[in-house]
């Protein structure tokens, strides 16, 4: 494994260099074409090594793609059921892989990975409810649907399909990464979050946080070249941040802040197309948000309370909330930190206390290299406007899982993961930072010395963990 990753980057980047010399282009678009493709062979590896629907909720989220792949873009209501309909050999697929999750000493067979691998797509249909990803609009499902559909015409089976979609996600991924890279250089703090175990893992699964991760990367360069250079960014560059915001928080309903970003930008430029484009965009938040609630309304008969009894009843309760909130840090913020730097699976598959303290380390290292006074000085607004989007999105999180408990009051509050502070992090790097290249030669050579160092080291790790963990799938 670690002889291909080499040998694929080592082409990579002369292939770009060669390249780079015929065409003349820039220096800083190689070295995001570089990271991007970097990306894409490490997390290309992780995918071979994991199987199938082993990232959380993965098989409700593959289920929705394959819904949009079939022409329904929203969910259907059958007898007061949400729901879609779906191919049963599919369901038989997932099936094999069910027994995996949250069971560390179960891998799968090789008799049963042959058999997953020669079922082929039947032109049966049978009603499924579906509720868990309701309330998501279905644009971040796009890459997904499309290798399902490609998949499908082409006739190839099941499992063929499920890796087209892994590959063409993870395709999609490199994509927004190198264009976010070729607008604003990123810095060391932000590249080292990139190659997370947990971030990484996720780009090789077929969910939906690989792609939100990307479009928040992609989001925050579009603003960073608007707010902090002379040029205003290009209108096609503006829409496609509005359509990468409208994708991840209506996807990722705790990012909602994100929103304030281009209302930054507009306030700004006071540009009237702008203005145009941003209040189509708001436009269309606003109605998911509402056709999102009723249907996700329809699902409510499970729990005890509706979510605005839930929160009304905290905000009556101003003191029992904040009891809440800091019990929950209290008990629970080494987890968060531990599934911050990668628990991986479904939450089943961990590291070392030892790689868990090193990874700490190697982070607080990239924020002291990362951190720039000058920048955050120079470009306060910038700065003040991504570390508030920030800290309001990770409140979110656990406003949004409050009052998604079952029952009420809680003691701590359930659901919380890790993974879910990536992208708030992410925003608050850029706040803090400039680029990975600094104008001090030392420091800069010092910051590509440890990420460098950050990659191998996640890699030394990584690769046996999930080779361990999946040792049957991958002898299969």
């Amino acid at each position: 494994m670690f002889y291909f990753m080499k040998t694929k980057f080592r082409l990579a980047y002369e292939a770009i260099k060669k390249i780079q010399s015929v065409q003349g282009i820039s220096a800083q678009a190689v070295e995001a074409c570089f990271i991007g493709m970097s990306v894409f062979f490490v997390s290309f590896g992780i995918s071979l090594l994991t199987p199938p629907f082993q990232s959380p909720d993965e098989f409700a989220h593959f289920q929705r793609a394959y819904f949009l792949s079939q022409g329904n873009t929203n969910l259907i209501v059958r007898n007061g059921v949400v729901g879609a309909q779906i191919d049963p050999a599919y369901l038989k697929y997932q099936g094999y892989y069910k027994g995996i999750p949250r069971q560390t000493e179960k891998s799968i067979s090789a008799s049963k990975v042959k058999m997953s691998k020669d079922l082929q797509w039947s032109n049966e249909r049978i009603f499924m409810p579906h509720f868990s990803t309701t309330p998501y609009m279905f644009a971040v499902y796009l890459p997904q649907a499309l290798a399902i559909k490609i998949g499908q015409s082409l006739n190839l089976s099941i499992d063929m399909t499920y890796k087209l979609a892994r590959l063409t996600l993870l395709f999609a991924i490199t994509l927004c990464l190198a264009k976010a890279f070729v607008i604003t250089q990123p810095g060391l703090l932000t590249l080292s979050l990139l190659f997370m175990p947990m971030t990484l893992f996720q780009f090789g699964s077929a969910t939906i946080d690989g792609l939100s991760i990307a479009l928040s990367i992609l989001i925050v360069s579009i603003f960073s070249r608007s707010t902090k250079s002379n040029e205003s960014v290009s209108k096609i560059d503006f829409a496609i941040m509005v359509m990468a915001i409208l994708t991840v928080s209506t996807s990722r309903l705790y990012m909602l802040p994100l929103v304030l970003l281009p209302i930054f930008v507009v306030m700004k430029s006071r540009d009237k197309s702008e203005m145009l484009i941003l209040g189509l965009g708001i436009s269309v938040v606003i109605w998911w948000l509402g056709f999102g609630w009723i249907h996700s309304s329809m699902t409510q008969e499970q729990f005890e309370q509706s979510r605005i009894e839930t929160l009304t009843f905290y905000l009556r309760q101003p003191f029992q909330l904040l009891e809440i909130f800091s019990d929950t840090l209290i008990r629970l913020s080494g987890f968060y930190v531990d599934g911050f730097i990668g628990i991986l699976g479904w939450l089943d598959t961990r590291f070392s206390r030892y790689f868990y303290q090193a990874s700490t380390f190697f982070l607080f290292a990239a924020f002291i290299l990362s951190f720039s006074l000058k920048q955050v000085r120079e470009n306060a607004p910038f700065s003040a406007t991504l570390i508030l989007v920030s800290v309001a999105s990770c409140a979110l999180v656990f406003v949004a899982m409050l009052v998604s408990a079952h029952s009420h009051p809680v003691t701590v509050i359930p659901g919380v993961q890790g993974r879910y502070f990536m992208i708030p992090a992410i925003m608050f790097s850029y706040a803090i930072s400039g680029s990975i290249r600094s104008e001090n030669a030392m420091k800069s050579l010092a910051s590509v010395s440890l990420l460098l160092l950050w990659v191998v080291f996640v890699c030394l790790f990584t690769i046996p963990l999930l080779r361990d963990r999946y040792s049957l799938f991958a002898g299969g």
